[in-house]
């Protein structure tokens, strides 16, 4: 489908102003200037409860200007207005649902199922993507497909995350993922300013559903695991919102046991030598995990118990090879 134009598209909030409200990203050709079709795009939007954002995510996506997007919308029967908000660009939608699912990694997976893109990326319903973001992508994904048919890489762009809370702005550029695996397992790929190939996500994907916030990093390390190497693009590509019912401020004290969970599933990925180093160190994290809880629990006979593990597997006197849980 090609991007609609502003003029086609729901009239905005009469106090709404700005991208992607009133602003929108210039028409591209039907062609690319190689003359070649421009590749499908398909983005998956997972939603719940997220009625105040909703409508500008969708937006920033629909108004790319890009001649063949394909878009999906997959809403977990969400009661705060966002069906009817997504009901609204239904018309430009390829699919969206509004259902009960069992989680974010679920309902991406299930809007997955039905892209059949070459570029892939999911962008949540609190984040947006920056003006002209597909155009930046599609013509880094040209430079690194060269001759070839199908692009079967990974970009990652910049990310800039706004704090709702403090109005805070701070932009963010992508790393390589480091050679050193205790390393890489402390590496974060930014998910919202990041595309990748069908072929990427039919070997690394789909995504763990027993994990509920930390999914997107196991993809990413699976993806380095298996050989696939990002191109980094400095441009801002997404704005990623910080508020306070988002799950990373929200809901901060989960992640730390889905992290050892992680790890303990990409240590199948690892030589016996980085296993142990990386086993260390989550034995060590789990003793920090059951200390910090039993604390704030007051359960002080645990949390010495917590601290004599702490001390066993991490001893001061040994470089600290800590993960980030």
């Amino acid at each position: 489908m090609r991007c609609p134009q502003l003029k086609d598209l729901p009239m905005p909030p009469a106090h709404k102003t700005g991208w992607p409200w009133t602003e929108e990203s210039s028409q591209l050709p039907d062609l690319m200037p190689n003359g070649r079709p421009w590749p499908r795009i398909s983005i998956v939007t997972p939603s719940y409860n997220q009625g105040q954002f909703i409508e500008e995510t969708i937006r920033s996506v629909l108004l790319q200007g890009y001649p063949n997007l394909e878009y999906i919308v997959i809403d977990g029967a969400s009661n705060d207005g966002s069906a009817e908000i997504i009901a609204k660009y239904g018309r430009w939608l390829a699919h969206w649902i509004s259902e009960p699912d069992r989680g974010q990694s679920h309902a991406i997976n299930k809007g997955f199922r039905h892209a059949s893109g070459e570029v892939m990326a999911w962008i949540n319903s609190d984040d947006v993507y920056t003006p002209g973001a597909l155009s930046e992508v599609v013509s880094a994904v040209e430079d690194s497909r060269g001759a070839a048919t199908n692009w079967n890489g990974w970009l990652i762009g910049r990310t800039l995350y706004w704090n709702l809370i403090t109005n805070e702005k701070k932009e963010l550029s992508p790393d390589n993922p480091p050679d050193d695996k205790l390393d890489l397992l402390r590496w974060r790929c930014p998910q919202r300013s990041s595309f990748w190939g069908r072929t990427c996500w039919s070997h690394a994907g789909p995504l763990r559903e027993d994990l509920h916030f930390i999914f997107d990093t196991e993809f990413f390390l699976k993806l380095v695991f298996l050989g696939y190497k990002p191109d980094l693009l400095e441009k801002v590509l997404a704005v990623g919102r910080l508020h306070e019912n988002c799950k990373t401020l929200a809901q901060a004290d989960r992640w730390g046991s889905e992290g050892l969970m992680m790890y303990d599933r990409l240590a199948d990925f690892l030589s016996p030598q980085d296993r142990r180093r990386v086993r260390q160190a989550v034995r060590a994290d789990r003793a920090r995990v059951r200390y910090h809880q039993a604390r704030a629990d007051g359960r002080w006979l645990s949390a010495v118990l917590a601290a004599t593990g702490i001390l066993r597997y991490s001893p001061p006197w040994r470089k600290q090879e800590g993960l980030p849980f």
